[in-house]
């Protein structure tokens, strides 16, 4: 009789080992497929951070590029909400006050001009001839939307 038990006891006792096997092989793949996501979560935030590195140093250098040879300079003024702000454009001496426009940075478009009525009719002609060039103002407003985005 103890021999018949005994037999029974191997087999379940295998049975018991063959199952923990096969859990511990669960857990250790599931280890790997979590090792392997982790691994690709962190590879993409590099990626996006060496991104964020190369557009901001593009976009200084842009920046750069534009106040130099078009003599103006940006200015955030105030934050009117979430994505709107009142941006100050001073060209030098060419015009004797500042460009406040409100400035939306969703849509990367200028949604209202503050003080072209303060500009004389000389001035606002120089500002438009000189530095309202479709592609200039389009660069000028790709700039100030990642400036705003960056500045939030």
């Amino acid at each position: 009789m103890v021999a018949q038990v005994r037999p029974f006891m191997l087999q379940e006792d295998s049975k018991k080992k063959k199952l923990n096997n096969k859990n511990i092989h669960k857990e250790i793949n599931q280890l790997r497929k979590d090792i392997e996501r982790v691994s690709q979560e962190i590879d993409q935030l590099q990626t996006e951070k060496e991104d964020a590195i190369s557009m901001g140093i593009s976009y200084k250098k842009a920046l750069n590029y534009y106040t130099t040879n078009f003599d103006f300079k940006i200015e955030m003024d105030e934050k009117v909400d979430e994505n709107k702000y009142w941006v100050k454009l001073h060209f030098g001496d060419k015009l004797q006050f500042p460009v406040k426009f409100l400035f939306n940075q969703d849509t990367a478009t200028v949604e209202d001009f503050d003080s072209l009525t303060l500009l004389s009719p000389d001035e606002e002609a120089t500002l438009k001839n000189k530095y309202y060039k479709e592609q200039d103002i389009c660069m000028v407003l790709k700039l100030l939307r990642n400036f705003a985005l960056h500045k939030s």
